[in-house]
């Protein structure tokens, strides 16, 4: 009974060193995800400061709209859009 005792014990260690390792990696690979989300509604001059932080102090939406002015991101978007529905309905 004892055998039985220690192999699930080794078993849930070996699980939590997994859950642990994976936790981690999963972090590892969401933060510069995250960064660069947070970062697309910060204002210019959050940009340049001394302490960056993960959120925004102030949210904008300034330079998405900036760049629909600047580019035609409607005909990408488009575009994108129209060749997958040809291809799959032709």
């Amino acid at each position: 009974m004892n055998m039985v005792k220690e192999k699930n014990l080794k078993y849930y260690a070996i699980e939590f060193v997994r859950v642990i390792f994976c936790t981690a990696f999963a972090l590892l690979v969401l933060i510069p995800i995250l960064w660069v989300v947070f970062s697309s509604f910060r204002e210019t001059k959050d940009f340049l400061t001394k302490d960056p932080t993960l959120l925004p102090t102030s949210w904008t939406t300034a330079h998405f709209v900036e760049l629909f002015r600047r580019l035609n991101v409607m005909k990408f978007i488009i575009n994108s859009l129209v060749y997958p529905v040809t291809k799959t309905a032709g």
